[in-house]
């Protein structure tokens, strides 16, 4: 059996500056309390941790606890700022906050009016190095009753709305001939996310 050797120290920070040595009895100014047993240094009587440690079976002070919370929503705050933007249709295109594959991701929104039977490619005028990865095109009503059509509708060989897009950030929109829900006060708004590769 080990012989106890007893120690005291003014806190439970100065803990590590003790070699752990088989029997030591240590005993801290703050009110917590050790023993080395062979190898291992164990605190007694499940004393509080001054650290957050996902292997210990101890409790942690409160303050510990605080400190580790305010952090995280330090954090969920400042992620919280860096995704907010202003974007403004057509406008400049702007940082989202996110990465993509390590890039930053951009975005930009630029709005058309729309005619029937119209077929045409739109340059949304990204740079040279740019390369889309995701794009959303809605129309809607500005004038007169509410109307949200999604790409993709299709009711007949004349009465549809498809939107196709290129890597380089155009976008081809089609609008049938015989839509009936199509009034000339509408227009349609083209948001087009990109990243910067490296040139």
């Amino acid at each position: 059996m080990a012989k106890v050797n007893f120690k005291r120290i003014a806190s439970s920070n100065e803990i590590d500056n003790i070699p752990i040595t088989d029997g030591n009895f240590i005993v801290t100014g703050d009110g917590k309390a050790y023993i080395d047993y062979i190898d291992e240094r164990k605190g007694l009587g499940g004393t509080p941790d001054f650290e957050m440690d996902e292997n210990s079976t101890n409790p942690v002070e409160n303050k510990v606890i605080k400190a580790y919370i305010d952090d995280q929503i330090k954090q969920l705050k400042q992620t919280s700022d860096t995704l907010s933007y202003n974007l403004i249709t057509n406008g400049p295109a702007i940082k989202t906050g996110r990465k993509v594959d390590g890039k930053d991701e951009w975005v930009v929104r630029k709005s058309a009016a729309t005619i029937k039977d119209d077929n045409k490619r739109i340059n949304i005028g990204l740079p040279e190095n740019a390369k889309q990865i995701d794009f959303d095109v809605q129309i809607a009503a500005i004038n007169s009753s509410d109307v949200i059509v999604k790409p993709g509708y299709y009711k007949s060989a004349t009465d549809f709305f498809m939107v196709h897009g290129y890597s380089n950030g155009d976008v081809q929109v089609q609008i049938g001939s015989g839509v009936q829900w199509l009034n000339s006060d509408m227009k349609y708004f083209i948001t087009v996310y990109y990243v910067l590769n490296e040139v």
